[in-house]
C-alpha cells in the first residue's frame, strides 16, 4: 500500500490504490485486527477524493509514517516553485507532523 501511495503524483493509479485499500480491509477483517474498523473507514471516506488532488496526500497522512510524511514535505518544498511538476504532497498543511 505504502509503495502505491508514495509514487510520484503523475503516475499514481488511483484504481490500484483503491483495490489495495479494499484488500487491506479484507485482511484486517479476516484476522479480526483491532484496527479493522479504522481500515474499513479509510476507503469509504477517501473514495469521493479519487479525482481530487488531495487523494494521495490524505492517504499518505493516514497510512504513512513520520519519515514518509517528512520526505513528502521536503519534496514539496523542492518543487513548489515549479509549474511543470506536481509534487506528491499538494498541500503541506495536510502534513503537520507532531
Amino acid at each position: 500500500m505504502k509503495q502505491l501511495i508514495s509514487l510520484p503524483a503523475g503516475i499514481v493509479d488511483v484504481h490500484a490504490v483503491t483495490a489495495a485499500l479494499e484488500h487491506l480491509v479484507d485482511v484486517a477483517r479476516g484476522k479480526n485486527n483491532a484496527q479493522a474498523s479504522r481500515h474499513n473507514s479509510i476507503p469509504k471516506q477517501t473514495r469521493p477524493l479519487l479525482s481530487h488532488v488531495s487523494f494521495q496526500p490524505v492517504l499518505l497522512k493516514l497510512l504513512g509514517d513520520k519519515d514518509e510524511i517528512a520526505i513528502a514535505k521536503e519534496i514539496y518544498k523542492a518543487f513548489k516553485h515549479s509549474s511543470n511538476v506536481r509534487p506528491l504532497m499538494s498541500n503541506p498543511k495536510l502534513f503537520h507532523v507532531s
